[in-house]
Parts: structure tokens; sequence; C-alpha cells
């Protein structure tokens, strides 16, 4: 009797168990502290994704949906994570990784979206959602972040409570992105241009207000003509390598046919006497050889004495300096004008804070800033060593190409 009594509570009580196992706690362990609550973990979670620290990102978010797996903002950011992980993946052994974590983030963001439970999460999921279809860049992913944001800015919220986002134009400054991404330029400079008109929204706007000038740039670069996609992938990088230059000196410019007087007069400038061995397998071979061809300056191969050959190093980043170099060389050989290569020694001082006259580059920054080819900062600066952005050198060809017509 006391046996079949004893297996009874043995089978409630298993019983039990298993519907309490399927039940969801919205807390699942207690508090330590008064900070050690979802809101805080979510919050210094997002931070430490937007500083690019994913591993101490992904634990803060953890933590968060340990002490509430309902909480749906940090559903969205592990969303938000995997997401950004799935970029890290980017060696041909981790294309099943890639896979696996892009899966991962869209369950997640299925997952959160169906945990809102007010507005004010339902803004914040949104927003984060925007920023998931624009890393995976998925079938139809403009659109789903368009939808995304039109949620988002369609629900009444007090800017204060947000944790992370801060102001409600945060939903502006991410779909930006998303059409700055999808190379639909004029509608990201209207969202820009809403984040800057904002009160309250210090976080966003000065990266907005970088943005928008880079977006205002590629617009007025390409007024009149018409961008092609790589252009337009080009456009959008914060650094630019050789490849890219050659790239669009070829099709945008079309530098070869622009002064065919200078080119038949020297016509050992079409013939290439060691092809660099790293540009054989490249996508834009053949435009890198032309330009090998024409002797641009700044853009020849250089001999590397430890493999004893020739290389392009087509992947290698175009300093402003360097830049500077490329455009001063086109200069004289669509003028055909070789004084241009010494017009500006000479000089007692710089008007530039970080070049010096007695550099060898200072007298191409003088000749292209001069042509409103390049610009420096307000405050004088030229930042000679800095990268070249896709922005500033789709403006500098399209101006040359004007030049030229």
């Amino acid at each position: 009797m006391i046996d079949q009594f004893i297996k009874i509570l043995l089978v409630i009580l298993f019983v039990c168990s298993i519907i309490m196992g399927c039940q969801t706690n919205k807390q699942t362990i207690k508090q330590i502290s008064y900070t050690d609550n979802p809101v805080y973990h979510y919050a210094r979670g997002m931070k430490l994704i937007l500083e690019n620290d994913i591993n101490n990102a992904n634990a803060k978010i953890n933590r968060a949906l340990q002490l509430n797996n309902n909480h749906a903002p940090s559903i969205a950011a592990k969303s938000l994570i995997y997401a950004i992980k799935s970029l890290q993946s980017v060696k041909v052994t981790h294309i099943n990784i890639r896979k696996s974590n892009k899966k991962r983030a869209l369950q997640y963001l299925k997952q959160a979206i169906q945990k809102v439970d007010n507005t004010l999460t339902s803004f914040i999921v949104h927003v984060t959602a925007i920023r998931v279809y624009t890393i995976l860049k998925n079938e139809k992913w403009l659109k789903k972040a368009v939808k995304s944001y039109q949620i988002a800015i369609n629900k009444k919220i007090n800017s204060s409570q947000l944790p992370y986002y801060k102001n409600i134009k945060a939903a502006d400054f991410f779909i930006g992105i998303a059409y700055m991404e999808a190379h639909k330029f004029k509608e990201a400079t209207i969202n820009f241009s809403n984040v800057l008109m904002a009160r309250d929204c210090a976080m966003w706007k000065l990266k907005a207000d970088q943005l928008l000038k880079k977006t205002q740039c590629i617009v007025h670069a390409s007024k009149g003509f018409t961008l092609s996609k790589i252009a337009g992938k080009i456009a959008v990088k914060n650094s630019v390598t050789r490849a890219d230059v050659s790239m669009l000196l070829i099709h945008e410019l079309k530098i070869e046919k622009l002064n065919t007087n200078f080119f038949s007069k020297h016509k050992d400038f079409n013939t290439i006497k060691n092809v660099p061995l790293d540009i054989i397998n490249h996508p834009f071979k053949n435009e890198i050889s032309t330009i090998i061809s024409l002797k641009i300056r700044g853009l020849s191969p250089v001999f590397e004495t430890v493999n004893k050959t020739f290389a392009f190093n087509p992947q290698k980043n175009i300093t402003r300096k360097e830049f500077a170099l490329i455009l001063e060389d086109i200069l004289i050989k669509l003028t055909d004008n070789q004084s241009l290569a010494t017009s500006m020694l000479g000089m007692e001082s710089s008007p530039f804070n970080d070049v010096k006259q007695n550099t060898p580059w200072f007298n191409a920054i003088m000749i292209v800033t001069n042509r409103n080819l390049m610009e420096n900062d307000l405050n004088g600066d030229f930042r000679p060593d800095d990268p070249v952005d896709g922005a500033s050198l789709l403006l500098a060809i399209f101006k040359l190409r004007q030049r030229s017509q």
C-alpha cells in the first residue's frame, strides 16, 4: 500500500515538473543588486555592441535574459549579435558558421517580435530589426527594414523612457544607414536630416551629420550621371583600395579616352612589360592592367625585393596624399602640361596645418585643392595619412569627368 502511494506521488511530482518546465518564467534567477536587472544589462550590452566588443556584449545580454527570458529588447539584441557574428565568419571554411549565425539571428528576431508587450518594447525591437535586416541583407531585406521603420515611428512613446536608443529619431538614423547601403542616397539624406533637426538626440547627431555629408557628396557627385552598381558599392566605403580607384578611373572617368593626343604621343604607355602576379586572378584585372599601361603616378607596380617580382597590391588602401598625387598626374596627362608638377613649389608657407611645403606631396595637394578635387577640413587640416573614403573618390572622379566634357 505504501509502495503504491509512493509510486502515485512520484508520478504526480513528475507531471508537475513537466508542467513547471513548460511554463515560461519571467524571472529565472534572483537579482544580486539594484543594478542587476534586465534593462541595465540590456543597455550596457547594446553600448558594447556599438563599441564592437561583441563577446562582453553577449555576456551582458545573456545576463539580462537570465533575469527575464521574456525581455523582448534583450532577445532582439541577441539577434543583432548573431547578425554581426555572421559578418565576422568571412572565410570559406566558415560558410556553415555564417549560415548558422544568420539563421539564429532571424530566429531571435522573430521571437523578440512575438514577445513585444507594449509600445516601448515594440519601438526598441523594430529599430533593432532595421539593423539586423541591414546587416544580413537577405531577400527583400530593405522592404522588411522599411516596414520595421514604419512600425517604430508610428508608436507614441516618451524618448526619455528608452534605455539605449534615447530618442525616437534613432529609427531615422538606422533606416538612413539601410537606405545608404541599398544605394538609395536621396532617401538616406532625408532620414539623416531628420536626426539633425531633432531635439535631445545627441547620441546619434554627430554620426548622422557625418553620414549626411557623405550621402550629399555622393548625390552631388553622381548628379547627371548614372551610378553603376560597383560604383555605388565603392561610394559607401570608408576606405578605398588601389583596385577601387583603378576601376572607377576606367569605368566612370574613362581616362584612356580623354586625351587621345597625349596617349598617342606616348604609345609606350599602352604596353606592360611585367604583369604583376597579384592581379592575375583579380576581378578588376583588365582595369588594373589598363591603369598600369597608362603609367599613372601612384598606381604603378612596385618591385618587391623579397619575392623579386612586381606587385600592384590591389587591396592596399589609398591615403589622401597618395590620391592627391594620382589626381595631379591625371591632370598633367589630361592637359599635357608638365609644369603642373612643380607649379606650387617654392612657397614660403603652407596653408595646411599638417602638410609642410617641403614634403613630396605638397605640390599635388595644392593642385587638387585649388581645383576643388579634394577638400581640407575647416580647421585647416588636410589629413594626408587618412584613407580616402568612397564618396570623396567618387566626387573627385566626377568633377574630372565634368571638366573633360
